[in-house]
């Protein structure tokens, strides 16, 4: 059998995974189930935008704290620390991270994001809700989603706030980051009309 290759970087996570919400979110009226696979990949999406805001040429704007440090050690001329494997900050922390001034950041990279305290509410539900059906423990959930709409739309604000600051999907080819705005206000649209949000 010939060798197939699974390519991603953050950018094209962040489509790939908007695209599963989308087949998602019209399962939801239907089948709840459908809700869990949504956040997971709605959370997928929003940690991968952040992760291309964050990121600069050095690649240490999303890492958590201490990783950055080192990396950054090991990338100094005739150092003698060693490069470790990368370790991305915890989706909250590059989103407190994504929201800093330029000056404040571990390195030169995409535009401060504004969100406002409703839509970081949501990512932390939708955060607590991932998290829980990543590591599922040994228990039965019974979970309201009549929320989960709205904390979707908070959400994908936030993903829709690393748009357009001209760095963070400059690497992705014209016409597939229209594709990607397209997709996104698509899925906007689709929430809305589906669960008659105002």
């Amino acid at each position: 059998m010939a060798e197939r290759w699974l390519r991603l970087n953050e950018t094209e996570d962040v489509f790939i995974s908007l695209e599963e919400v989308a087949r998602q979110i019209v399962r939801t009226n239907e089948n709840f189930d459908a809700w869990k696979w949504g956040t997971i990949a709605l959370i997928s999406a929003t940690s991968s935008a952040l992760v291309a805001n964050l990121s600069g040429t050095t690649n240490v704007g999303a890492l958590e704290k201490q990783n950055a440090k080192d990396a950054l050690a090991a990338l100094q001329h005739d150092s003698q620390h060693v490069m470790t494997d990368p370790f991305l900050a915890d989706p909250l922390g590059m989103l407190k991270l994504a929201q800093r001034p330029k000056e404040n950041r571990k390195e030169r990279a995409g535009s401060p994001i504004q969100v406002d305290d409703e839509w970081v509410g949501s990512f932390k539900t939708l955060v607590r809700f991932r998290n829980g059906f990543m590591h599922f423990k040994p228990m039965s959930w019974s979970i309201e989603v009549s929320d989960f709409p709205t904390h979707f739309l908070n959400v994908l604000g936030i993903v829709e706030a690393t748009f357009g600051d001209g760095w963070s999907y400059r690497h992705m080819k014209p016409r597939r980051y229209e594709e990607l705005l397209k997709l996104s206000c698509d899925l906007r649209n689709k929430l809305v009309h589906l669960y008659e949000i105002t």
